[in-house]
């Protein structure tokens, strides 16, 4: 009868490493969203059209923030129209009933065709965020 036999050394030393992240969050993952969320910043200031400026200058990164287990961060703007260029106005733009933005128009408005900027810029950059986050969890992982 043949038999393989697998042996795990140092599996106490990468549980207590595991804790460690459990009970705390390590700041290179702190650093590692902030540096992922100002990749989409980039994206998103390269994708907004360009009117006056405004929109693509009021865009910026949300810093790192811990809720729980949850790390955040952001891209955000504070214009009040940026929504409407986001998802478009009236019959051009996309339905503003599925939006959770509550959205309504007048039904004889033509309405402003959508010129999506912060999705994109997330969804050309989901690889990438997902390597400096993985990059950031083997780091905190291997200190110690």
């Amino acid at each position: 009868m043949a038999s393989i036999t697998i042996q795990v050394k140092g599996i106490d030393r990468l549980r207590r490493k595991l804790t460690g992240i459990q009970n705390g969050i390590p700041p290179e993952l702190m650093s590692a969203m902030n540096k992922a969320a100002a990749v989409v910043n980039a994206s998103a200031k390269a994708l907004v059209p360009v009117d006056t400026g405004a929109l693509r200058n009021s865009i910026h990164t949300k810093r790192a923030e811990v809720s729980g287990d949850e790390v955040t961060s952001g891209v955000v703007t504070n214009k009040e129209y940026a929504p409407y260029v986001e998802f478009g106005t009236g019959s051009r733009g996309g339905s503003p009933a599925a939006t959770k933005l509550g959205i309504s128009f007048n039904r004889d408005f033509k309405g402003q065709v959508a010129q999506p900027y912060l999705y994109p810029a997330l969804r050309q950059n989901r690889g990438k965020i997902n390597e400096i986050v993985a990059k950031a969890v083997v780091t905190a992982t291997r200190k110690g």
